[in-house]
């Protein structure tokens, strides 16, 4: 745990966020697909909707606090069974947006998530079960400033070992 708590500390000295000076504060909605990868089921992508709040520390970095909530899709077949996933996620992150030019930046982010996925089965044999846990998580993505308070970012971030986030959204500076 210690070593874990130590490359935290390292990761949000290290990973921070453009275009957000000290103070600086940022709301951002975005929508994408989680995509699913259990136990060599068959699960559709689900259709997911995001909050974040983030807070600048520097031009360059940010603490980044973001909701996820699955809607539609996560539909499922294995053998024997068939039935719908459902995830939401609460997450804390430190973020990094390296500038390559005045409207354009590289974002790479890391930090700790709690996840809930939770399983409805049609099958007698597997009930309906839910996991949830804590752990790491961290991704990667694009963006580009619309304007002096907008900006629209593209990320593919890793829930866990078997679910993938590609997201779009749009933030707005206050």
């Amino acid at each position: 745990m210690r070593k874990f708590a130590a490359i935290i500390i390292i990761m949000l000295g290290l990973l921070p966020q453009a275009q957000a000076d000290w103070g600086q504060q940022y709301i951002l909605g975005k929508a994408g697909l989680m995509d699913f990868d259990i136990n060599d089921t068959d699960v559709d992508p689900m259709l997911s909707f995001g909050l974040l709040y983030g807070f600048g520390l520097t031009r360059e970095m940010s603490l980044e606090f973001e909701y996820n909530q699955g809607l539609i899709g996560g539909d499922y077949t294995a053998d024997q069974d068939e039935g719908k996933y459902g995830i939401w996620t609460m997450a804390g992150y430190g973020s990094y947006r390296l500038p390559l030019n005045d409207t354009m930046y590289v974002k790479i982010k890391g930090g700790l998530l709690y996840e809930s996925i939770n399983r409805d089965s049609t099958a007698e044999v597997n009930q309906d079960d839910t996991a949830t846990g804590l752990g790491a998580a961290g991704g990667i993505g694009v963006g580009v400033l619309a304007g002096q308070v907008l900006t629209l970012e593209l990320e593919l971030t890793a829930i866990d070992e078997d679910v993938l986030f590609l997201s779009f959204g749009a933030h707005y500076a206050f």
